[in-house]
């Protein structure tokens, strides 16, 4: 069958249409992030059962991927705890000043050790600029 210019498909091509419509309308379900579900079709067609099964390769794919960033975030989570209290440890122990100077946000950062050691306590030099100490 044929149709006229810029009407709808007719026949088989209003099948396929609507085949092709409601894989479409699963696979909205992703945009919000939500890659837990299958594609599913009834369709007698093998392309539209090809299509269906190639995205739902595709999700699988997404989700291992998902995991393996999930994953590699939660390991990188415990190696900075256990870094964070490592150092947290040395400085106790040592004793020492430190400071941290974020440059692009143009803010230094001085511990308390660090105003003592300069004859000053942590309030006088709360939030100084990096002209204020250098």
């Amino acid at each position: 069958m044929s149709r006229a210019p810029g009407g709808p498909p007719a026949g088989r091509d209003a099948h396929l249409v609507a085949e092709i419509d409601a894989i479409g309308n699963q696979l909205c379900q992703a945009v919000d992030g939500t890659f837990d579900f299958y594609v599913h079709t009834d369709s007698d067609e093998i392309a539209i059962q090809k299509l269906a099964q190639l995205n739902n390769f595709t999700l699988d794919a997404v989700r291992r991927t998902i995991g393996e960033l999930e994953q590699a975030r939660r390991e990188l989570e415990v190696r900075v705890e256990e870094r964070t209290q490592r150092l947290n440890l040395i400085l106790s122990a040592t004793n020492d000043g430190v400071w941290e100077w974020e440059i692009d946000a143009g803010h230094v950062t001085l511990s308390p050790r660090w105003a003592r050691m300069l004859g000053q306590d942590s309030a006088e030099i709360d939030s100084p600029s990096r002209h204020g100490w250098v």
